[in-house]
């Protein structure tokens, strides 16, 4: 990381469940640095940006600049507003620069804050830093592929093994959680991709319900898995979202896609009574 800007001395200091972040794992989907952050923590975090360059945000090269949220320190893809992990709001002020692909050091063994669930020649599946749930993996292929707009028909018997590990380490995971005894992961697995990427190094976030937020599942952010599969078979590359005035009935079908796992969940464990 280059010395341009002033360090980030202000950030929250580290709980002892999650390094470097201050919030509990819980079902509240709000932004949920709310609660867990008093007035005067926010009135330091505004203090340091005042010493901090406010950079044209466009100007910057989104492989190498991120903004790093004041709160739980995670990267985040500079055309984001808030923060993908605890939803805290994202000024100029936070850019930094930081290395391309981190990933890169996950996969040669130098970067061991992940915790890998599965490795092979082709793969890696890792547990996330940032988990917005108790069960929150990301799949990434061992070569680097920058994003899904760098996929083609030919990748997808490696996206589908990719699928298949993700979904068995899921079910090892929770192999002791009763809340899992009698369902299947990949009935509520929320299965997807971002563009623009935090990372440049093609990754599939794979994560069950109940979610911290859905903060990293927005529209058009985001790409489910089974809508990537279903273009590149069909047309061989992917086509971007519109990310300005949208397709309504396209937006509304990934709304259905991201929430009916979760949903599904919900309504299965919550008692008859009280619905």
């Amino acid at each position: 990381m280059l010395g341009l800007l002033p360090s980030r001395s202000h950030c929250i200091q580290s709980s002892s469940t999650h390094p470097k972040r201050r919030f509990s794992t819980s079902s509240d989907r709000t932004n949920i640095w709310k609660d867990k952050i008093i007035s005067k923590e926010i009135n330091k975090i505004d203090e340091a940006r005042k010493t901090r360059i406010r950079p044209a945000l466009s100007t910057l090269d989104g492989r190498r600049w991120k903004l790093v949220c004041p709160v739980c320190e995670k990267p985040n893809a500079i055309h984001v507003r808030g923060c993908t992990a605890c939803g805290f709001p994202l000024r100029s002020e936070d850019v930094d620069e930081l290395d391309e692909n981190v990933f890169l050091k996950i996969i040669n063994g130098s970067n061991m804050e992940h915790k890998v669930r599965h490795r092979d020649e082709e793969m890696l599946i890792f547990e996330d830093k940032f988990k917005i749930s108790k069960y929150h993996l990301d799949a990434i292929p061992i070569r680097v592929i920058e994003d899904i707009t760098h996929l083609t028909s030919t990748d997808v018997p490696l996206l589908e093994r990719m699928y298949k590990r993700g979904m068995d380490c899921l079910r090892e995971m929770t192999r002791d959680d009763p809340l899992w005894k009698t369902r299947d992961v990949e009935d509520h697995a929320i299965v997807g991709f971002n563009l623009p990427v935090s990372v440049y190094h093609l990754h599939c976030h794979m994560v069950l319900p109940p979610l911290l937020h859905y903060d990293a599942f927005k529209f058009p952010r985001f790409y489910p898995y089974s809508k990537v599969i279903s273009q590149l078979k069909s047309n061989g590359t992917i086509t971007p979202n519109i990310r300005e005035n949208p397709d309504p009935i396209q937006e509304e079908w990934w709304q259905w896609t991201v929430s009916h796992a979760a949903t599904r969940l919900e309504n299965d464990i919550e008692p008859k009574s009280k619905r």
